[in-house]
């Protein structure tokens, strides 16, 4: 009897640990990827890759709705726009719009700029008044989005980069 009250409070345990286990993750992972904001302007890629090469002042986000970097960027993102009144020109980077020629633009645009020979995302483009251009890749340094959320500190450390980008515009 006492062996089976044991067992019971075992697998009682171990249910318990793997319910809470199982809310955690998907409360985590409810974060949902949002370009759909008053701040985020929805154009055509050929237009955002022509004002790119035009050097025309704005704000510019690539990215694609699978990317965990990319649903972790976009609120902060959004929040430093919000607070600054300002917009951002999104370009989906596996929107079927986004033709080859536009994806080579881009390419050539990232080996100039961050020094990279492929397209990696989130990146966020800032261009001034003098056709300065300042760019953001990723997160933060250390933040892995495919293994976990950023923490609080990540978040405001993004936050002050994203502002910085902002006010570059400017």
């Amino acid at each position: 009897m006492k062996k089976s009250k044991v067992i019971i409070g075992i697998v009682v345990f171990i249910l318990t640990l793997t319910l809470i286990n199982i809310y955690v993750q998907k409360s985590e992972s409810a974060i949902a990827y949002n370009d759909h904001t008053p701040r985020m302007i929805k154009t055509s890629p050929s237009d955002i890759m022509k004002r790119i090469r035009e050097k025309k002042q704005g704000i510019y986000y690539f990215g694609f709705p699978e990317c965990p970097w990319c649903i972790e960027l976009l609120p902060v993102l959004d929040e430093s726009l919000q607070n600054a009144n300002e917009k951002a020109y999104v370009l989906n980077t596996h929107d079927k719009t986004f033709t080859q020629p536009l994806r080579n633009e881009l390419t050539a645009f990232y080996k100039q700029y961050v020094h990279q020979k492929r397209i990696y995302v989130p990146l966020v483009v800032s261009i001034n008044d003098k056709h300065e251009i300042k760019v953001h890749l990723d997160t933060v340094k250390g933040h892995n989005a495919k293994v976990s959320r950023m923490t609080k500190s990540q978040r405001k450390e993004l936050r002050h980069i994203l502002d910085q980008m902002v006010n570059f515009k400017k």
